[in-house]
């Protein structure tokens, strides 16, 4: 599904001078556009969805394709848009790709993520379903998977490099706390969620136990998923050494 990026400076960019209808037609043009930063849509389509006549769309394409002496990008005197006739309709945005491009890093680690999340679950890495408040632990993978540098080493900011590995870790306290959920639900009968609620809780300030979460990736730090881990294996050892379930 195509999305657009809207840069940070849009609220102040020069095309509020043309009337919030010109804006609003223009952030329409930049959602329905393609990965090239075209718009195949007819002008009577244009005019449906954005709820103006045929002439009212005309006559916005063409303040948009006209030039801008205060636009911060001189490309095209300014110009924003290209309207393409031949050999088919297209309305072509001009800088779509320029600020497409812009902070990539940020995209591409998001595609990594995705591609990480989607490798998990063909592993078969625990999920909990909250819809059912029940935790499936049927089987973990061993392996986690890191985010690769590029050639010549890492190529990412120190910043970056942090939170990289912050994830990484908490990936890896997530697997073992669950593997110890599992182990202490085993051994007592109780559902494994209920186990994984009890180890994640903790005293508040006021004196009340929390209610843990069922998801060890929603505990908001490494050193709650390291706590979490540390009570879940101190429960393993009391009941290997005979303790009571309880």
């Amino acid at each position: 599904m195509p999305f657009t990026k809207l840069n940070a400076n849009f609220a102040s960019s020069s095309i509020f001078k043309l009337g919030l209808d010109v804006v609003g037609f223009w952030a329409y043009l930049l959602s329905v556009a393609d990965g090239k930063g075209q718009v195949t849509a007819t002008v009577p389509d244009m005019a449906v969805r954005c709820r103006v006549d045929e002439e009212r769309v005309l006559a916005m394409l063409a303040l948009l394709e006209g030039p801008d002496k205060w636009s911060r990008t001189p490309d095209n005197s300014g110009q924003r848009l290209r309207v393409e006739r031949e050999p088919e309709w297209c309305v072509h945005l001009l800088n779509y790709a320029k600020y497409r491009a812009q902070d990539n890093t940020q995209a591409e680690r998001a595609r990594k993520y995705r591609d990480r999340q989607a490798a998990s679950r063909r592993d078969g890495v625990t999920v909990c379903d909250a819809s059912a408040s029940v935790l499936r632990t049927d089987v973990v993978s061993e392996s986690v998977v890191s985010v690769e540098g590029g050639v010549g080493g890492d190529p990412r900011s120190p910043e970056d490099q942090v939170r990289g590995s912050n994830f990484r870790a908490a990936a890896e306290l997530d697997i073992q706390i669950l593997r110890a959920c599992r182990e202490i639900a085993g051994k007592t009968g109780e559902p494994a969620w209920k186990v994984m609620r009890r180890v994640t809780s903790y005293r508040k300030p006021d004196g009340e136990m929390s209610a843990g979460v069922e998801d060890p990736s929603r505990l908001g730090s490494v050193l709650a998923r390291q706590k979490a881990l540390e009570d879940a294996r101190a429960w393993v050892a009391h009941l290997d050494a005979g303790g009571n379930a309880a």
